[in-house]
């Protein structure tokens, strides 16, 4: 919001990271529950290549020159955020394990939502290992993780909106949008 001249660039950072995250649940799957990495893989295939071809189209029709703002990157590999996550992966673990045995399938999903707002690796890794460990059935796994990633990227827009500003929000909805969507296909094709 404070560099308007650097909305092209943050809008394709955004997009892209956001793109990776697809195949990232997909290697994680096949890590972890090989059986159902395809199934896994099958739902979020659709949201990559939906996301991908918007970020490609909106790409070609905008191709004007822009200055490219100074970058100041930081170091992601500190060890707060990995004991961060760590602690996060385990209160996950425990309420998936509690709300599961509480409320079957629909207490993970309440989770799922919950810790999706925040972060979709806790909640998949979870129900990856509960899937693996034949405590989880397939459909139950992917709309587990679909709810995650719907209700992070939700959040991330909202965190676009008010930190980035109406231009970048506006910027980053069709790709975000139109990835949502093939999720949904995803999830409706690998599920039936």
């Amino acid at each position: 919001a404070a560099n308007p001249g650097s909305l092209r660039l943050c809008t394709k950072v955004i997009l892209l990271a956001n793109m990776v995250l697809f195949v990232r649940l997909s290697l994680l799957a096949l890590a972890i529950a090989p059986s159902g990495a395809r199934s896994v893989a099958g739902m979020m295939l659709p949201a990559l290549l939906a996301g991908l071809a918007t970020i490609f189209l909106l790409g070609k029709r905008s191709a004007t020159p822009e200055n490219t703002p100074e970058l100041t990157l930081k170091n992601p590999a500190k060890l707060s955020i990995a004991l961060g996550f760590a602690a996060m992966f385990a209160v996950v673990m425990l309420c998936s394990a509690w709300l599961r045995d509480l409320f079957g399938e629909s207490g993970l999903y309440v989770v799922a939502i919950v810790s999706g707002l925040n972060d979709v690796d806790a909640i998949s890794l979870t129900a990856l290992e509960l899937f693996g460990q034949q405590q989880l059935a397939l459909t139950p796994l992917l709309v587990s993780m679909a709810l995650a990633v719907l209700t992070n990227t939700l959040f991330k827009f909202g965190l676009i909106a008010s930190i980035g500003g109406r231009e970048l929000a506006r910027a980053c909805a069709p790709a975000l949008g139109m990835s949502m969507l093939g999720l949904l296909l995803g999830l409706w094709l690998a599920a039936s």
